[in-house]
Order: structure tokens, then C-alpha cells, then sequence
């Protein structure tokens, strides 16, 4: 049986399916590019990382039924921090990597920081 989230993003739903393999190994590559920017860069360039390895896991979950959305596409959504944060942690949470209703780590607050 197959397991179905949704995730809302600008005010709209996007159902996601349970992930493919290969949507799961994009997943994993997009977050250890992006565990390793975090480790060696600059304030700016980590909350940059967060964004767009939040981005890149709801585009590969998203990728199968509307492949119209990008991360470009995603980038010119009007919405908050926190739909964006739901809309990622209902994807890991989907993915296995977080149990349903556990919280993971995200960007700040949507503010980078000026102290590097």
C-alpha cells in the first residue's frame, strides 16, 4: 500500500506519493552537498545550503506527478518560513529519514546572519 502526504505550499496542495528509490537517493546526495557546504562557508552561504537543499528534496518528491515545479518555480512562490518548513519535514517524514511528527533541523529563521 502506498503512502500519500500532502504538502502545501503559496496556499496550494501538492499531493506527494511515497518516493521512488531514486527519489530517495536524490534526496540523500542534495542533503550531503549540502552538509558539506555547511561545514566549510560563510553565514550567508550555510542559510543559502538550508534553503536549497529544503528546495531540492520537495522538488525530487514533487518531480513524479507535477514536474512543472522547479526550484525556480519554487523560489517564486509567495509563502512563509514555516509552510516551507511543514512542506519539508511532511517529505522526510514520508521519505523515512524523520518520524512522522518529529522535527528536523532547518535554516534559522529565514534571516541570515551577518556574523561569519
Amino acid at each position: 500500500m502506498s503512502k500519500i502526504a500532502s504538502i502545501v505550499l503559496g496556499g496550494r496542495t501538492y499531493p506527494v506519493r511515497r518516493l521512488t528509490i531514486g527519489q530517495l537517493r536524490e534526496i540523500g546526495i542534495g542533503a550531503t552537498a549540502a552538509s558539506d557546504l555547511l561545514a566549510r562557508s560563510t553565514a550567508a552561504e550555510r542559510e543559502a545550503a538550508a534553503y536549497d537543499a529544503m528546495i531540492a528534496t520537495i522538488v525530487a518528491a514533487l518531480a513524479r506527478d507535477t514536474p512543472e515545479i522547479t526550484a525556480q518555480s519554487i523560489l517564486e512562490i509567495e509563502t512563509d518560513f514555516a509552510e516551507l518548513r511543514d512542506a519539508h519535514r511532511a517529505v522526510l517524514a514520508l521519505a523515512g529519514l524523520i518520524p512522522a511528527g518529529e522535527t528536523a533541523a532547518a535554516p534559522s529563521t529565514g534571516a541570515a546572519s551577518t556574523a561569519s
